[in-house]
């Protein structure tokens, strides 16, 4: 999967994205773009969202954190690999304008 984590309260999700990126890959991020959203519920019904956002300006190292080992990958080499459960249903998302959501609610799990 893609470095992610939480919005801060009272945090914009933009900064959230940039402080994430930070922290898990060592990277500065630069003008991220929310790409989409993916929702899903859990055992109590609760709705939880997940905002995709794609950077493609940085500065710094990759480098490791206790979150795990990082590499660049290509697509097609993301697609090769092991991906974290339903990953590959949120991958279109990110390379594919005319999508925008990904939704697990049980009986769907769809894109749109």
């Amino acid at each position: 999967t893609f470095p992610g984590g939480h919005v801060e309260s009272h945090k914009a999700f933009h900064d959230s994205v940039v402080r994430e990126i930070k922290e898990e890959t060592g990277l500065e991020i630069k003008d991220p773009r929310l790409v989409g959203v993916k929702q899903f519920f859990d055992h109590n019904d609760e709705r939880y969202l997940v905002f995709f956002y794609v950077a493609t300006k940085f500065t710094g190292t990759l480098k490791a954190s206790e979150e795990g080992d990082l590499t660049w990958m290509t697509r097609e080499e993301i697609e090769k690999s092991k991906l974290a459960y339903n990953f590959d249903h949120d991958l279109p998302i990110f390379f594919d304008e005319k999508l925008s959501e990904h939704i697990l609610d049980g009986d769907r799990d769809q894109t749109y």
